[in-house]
C-alpha cells in the first residue's frame, strides 16, 4: 500500500477504517466516502485509500448476497428472473461509471464536494422517515 511520506499504516489504522465503514448505516454517510476519508487520514495515497475501500467492501457485499439467497430462488420460481437480470445489470453499469467518478473526484482531492450531497441526502431521508413514513 502506498502511503505518504512518513506514515506508517498498521493494524490499528485499518480497523479504524473499517470502523468507518460500519459507521455507513447510518443515513447521508457513504461507505466508499467514509473509507476513502479514513484512509487518507492514515496517510495512504489517494489511490492506495480508494483501492482499500473498494476491497473493504467485498464482505459486504458478499454478506448481503448470502443474507438475499433465499428471495433469488423465489424469484426464479415467480418467473421474474430476466426482470432481476435487466435490474442487475443497469446497477452494474450505473455502479461501475459511479466507481470512475469517485475515483475521478478522489485522483482531484476534491472528495468534500461530495461529502455535501451525502449530508443533503441524510436530511432528505432523515427527514422523510420521521415525516412521512408512519
Amino acid at each position: 500500500i502506498k502511503l505518504k511520506p512518513g506514515r506508517k499504516h498498521t493494524a490499528a489504522s485499518s480497523i479504524i477504517v473499517g470502523i468507518a465503514q460500519a459507521c455507513a448505516i447510518l443515513p447521508g454517510i457513504s461507505r466508499s466516502g467514509a473509507t476513502i476519508s479514513a484512509g487518507l487520514w492514515f496517510g495512504l495515497s489517494k489511490d492506495a485509500a480508494t483501492e482499500f475501500s473498494f476491497i473493504l467492501a467485498i464482505p459486504a457485499m458478499l454478506g448481503a448476497m448470502i443474507l438475499h439467497i433465499q428471495a433469488l430462488g423465489q424469484t426464479v420460481q415467480q418467473g421474474m428472473l430476466g426482470i432481476y437480470l435487466i435490474g442487475a445489470l443497469s446497477a452494474l453499469i450505473t455502479g461501475f461509471v459511479a466507481l470512475l467518478l469517485l475515483i475521478r473526484i478522489v485522483r482531484k482531492g476534491r472528495l468534500h464536494h461530495f461529502a455535501y450531497y451525502c449530508w443533503i441526502a441524510g436530511i432528505v431521508t432523515v427527514t422523510v422517515k420521521i415525516f412521512l413514513i408512519k
